[in-house]
């Protein structure tokens, strides 16, 4: 009896040094994926702030750029700048004249104004458009 009590206490034992052991195992690998986890979002983390940073430093260089580039169209639209060259090479200036502004809308119109035109007695001009004198 005692036998079969002994025999009995080493199979309880060797199926708890089995439960042990697997729930050692088990235990170490939940342990190893977690700290692999967290290594792996760790580094993704390092990495995405150094492309953050990148992104930063980026934004930087393209707001100074742009304000650059502002500066330098302001610079050269400038009228006075602008009417210099005008004149220099084109031979063109401002006239301090009153200027004469014809809009067409509609052919209509056209021919209104141009009734206008001719009757105003200040200036004549000569109309010249695409088939009509």
């Amino acid at each position: 009896m005692f036998d079969i009590l002994k025999e009995y206490a080493m199979k309880k034992k060797n199926e708890n040094n089995i439960w042990k052991t697997t729930g050692n195992a088990f235990l170490l690998i939940i342990v190893v994926v977690v700290v692999s986890s967290y290594l792996y979002q760790s580094f993704q983390i390092d990495l995405i702030m150094a492309d953050m940073h990148k992104l930063h430093q980026k934004k930087k260089q393209l707001l100074s750029e742009t304000e650059s580039l502002q500066a330098e169209v302001n610079r050269l639209s400038n009228i006075d700048r602008v009417s210099g060259i005008a004149s220099e090479k084109f031979d063109l200036h401002l006239s301090d004249e009153s200027q004469l502004v014809i809009k067409i809308d509609d052919t209509d119109n056209f021919e209104k104004l141009k009734e206008q035109f001719v009757q105003d007695g200040t200036k004549i001009q000569k109309i010249k458009t695409a088939g009509m004198n």
